[in-house]
């Protein structure tokens, strides 16, 4: 019986310190909103960006709750299989931290050291039918790793993270948009926030919120770079194709001839 009290108070602890942490970092997130300028655009406000990032988080709690109570085979489910493995790298820190960097920046990790002591303990670090295409669950998996530095362990404390990113490629993408689409604001902040499929799916620990975040940052300066060159947008786009390719190789395919074709369309325009 005390086992079972002791057991019982542990979990709530676990729970309290989970959304008191996760509170804190909405809160941090939302100053920035405030404070940033690049949050700032045409019909979106502090209020209207600030109610979105909230709304995003609520969205991606209840996808851990879907997964948590609904789906309960943590090793299928999306959101928590590569979270999970994320902790065999992590741990690896306190014990060996050139190996975590190692695994974390791939730098120098592609040995049979590194798959015995850890890639083999994770479960779907390696493809169950291998090719030469780059495996992108190893992008999120490390994205998880680098994460639980600021979470110590807690899940909802990477939805509030991902969803940060989210928004910011997001909003990116919104500020891009309103430059062709005129007078059309309340429309465009629902079709790129709001869209149920964008705001669940982009919303959880998954490869699609950090898609959402390049793809935005990506149209954002390729947009500003084809009115006038500048380095740093340069450097962004070159950034945020690699994290697209990491992410999901295809899309990647994809933007590269759509950008050429722009760049060939607007040089040869009379």
């Amino acid at each position: 019986m005390w086992s079972f009290f002791a057991k019982s108070l542990s979990l709530k602890t676990f729970y309290v310190m989970e959304y008191l942490l996760t509170l804190i970092y909405t809160a941090v997130f939302i100053v920035i909103l405030w404070k940033a300028p690049f949050f700032r655009a045409e019909g979106l406000s502090k209020k209207t960006v600030t109610a979105i990032f909230v709304l995003k988080i609520l969205a991606g709690i209840a996808m851990s709750l879907v997964y948590t109570y609904y789906y309960k085979d943590r090793s299928t489910a999306d959101i928590f299989k590569y979270f999970d493995d994320s902790k065999v790298m992590f741990d690896s820190l306190f014990k060996k931290p050139l190996d975590y960097l190692s695994m974390l920046t791939g730098i120098g990790n592609d040995s049979s050291y590194f798959s015995e002591h850890y890639y083999k303990v994770m479960n779907n670090w390696f493809r169950v039918y291998d090719s030469n295409i780059y495996n992108e669950s190893h992008t999120i998996i490390r994205f998880n790793a680098l994460i639980r530095i600021f979470s110590f362990g807690y899940y909802n404390v990477h939805t509030v993270f991902i969803c940060f990113l989210s928004l910011t490629g997001l909003v990116a993408l919104y500020k891009t948009a309103i430059n062709f689409i005129k007078n059309k604001n309340k429309e465009l902040i629902f079709g790129i926030f709001l869209l149920p499929s964008v705001l669940f799916w982009g919303s959880g620990v998954m490869k699609e919120g950090l898609l959402f975040f390049a793809l935005g940052l990506m149209a954002y300066h390729f947009a500003r770079i084809t009115v006038n060159f500048n380095y740093v947008s340069l450097f962004w786009i070159i950034a945020t194709l690699v994290l697209i390719f990491l992410t999901k190789f295809y899309i990647f395919v994809i933007a590269i001839p759509i950008m050429i074709s722009h760049i060939w369309f607007s040089r040869t325009q009379s």
